[in-house]
């Protein structure tokens, strides 16, 4: 093998410098991009907006739950409105079972008595006073001879006493028994809404 010659070669070697100024210009001073931009409650907004329905409803739960948390005493306006007419029901629903009902043949006032004693002795009936269209038992004869002397009635017991038949009795409702005079005075609404309901309703 022959002896390689050496060869030399000649590089040109270059280096660009900026000035001062020429750096500013060209170089992010502030490194821009590594700062987190804040966008305005607006902005913010805008962009819910556009992707309100691209947002997942687990999304959409948790900003109402948080919402609501950091309001105290936060109340929605439809649960305001729906108080205000639960309110409105419950006053109207006392008017109405405040008013006086009647019975479309026998009038509040008058004592019942099934036929079945028209011609032995009253006292061993079950006597009814009618108190808003509701027939209310009368559980002793004596209260009976009280309620009739409160009445101011100056007739026998048998003109008195309205006697009805058995099945026609039955057929009207029942109101709270009467245990003695006061009862007879009852409220109107305490008559109506008798008995009670097992659970009442808010």
């Amino acid at each position: 093998m022959g002896i390689l010659e050496k060869q030399q070669y000649n590089l040109s070697l270059s280096k660009k410098t900026y000035g001062y100024k020429a750096a500013i210009d060209i170089l992010d001073e502030e490194f821009s991009e590594f700062v987190d931009n804040k966008i305005s409650i607006d902005e913010f907004f805008k962009i819910y907006h556009d992707y309100f329905y691209e947002i997942s409803d687990k999304t959409h739960k948790k900003i109402i739950e948080d919402s609501i948390n950091y309001l105290e005493g936060y109340v929605h306006p439809k649960e305001k409105t729906i108080e205000h007419l639960s309110d409105q029901l419950k006053q109207l629903q006392h008017q109405i079972d405040s008013t006086e009902r009647h019975h479309p043949f026998f009038e509040n006032g008058m004592v019942l008595l099934s036929k079945t004693y028209q011609s032995i002795d009253i006292s061993s009936g079950t006597k009814y006073y009618m108190h808003s269209g509701k027939k209310r038992p009368i559980l002793q004869h004596s209260v009976y001879s009280n309620i009739k002397k409160r009445l101011k009635v100056d007739k026998s017991d048998k003109e008195f006493i309205h006697f009805i038949a058995p099945n026609g009795l039955n057929a009207i409702s029942t109101g709270p028994p009467i245990n003695s005079t006061t009862d007879m005075f009852a409220s109107i609404k305490s008559i109506n809404v008798w008995p009670e309901p097992e659970f009442p309703q808010n």
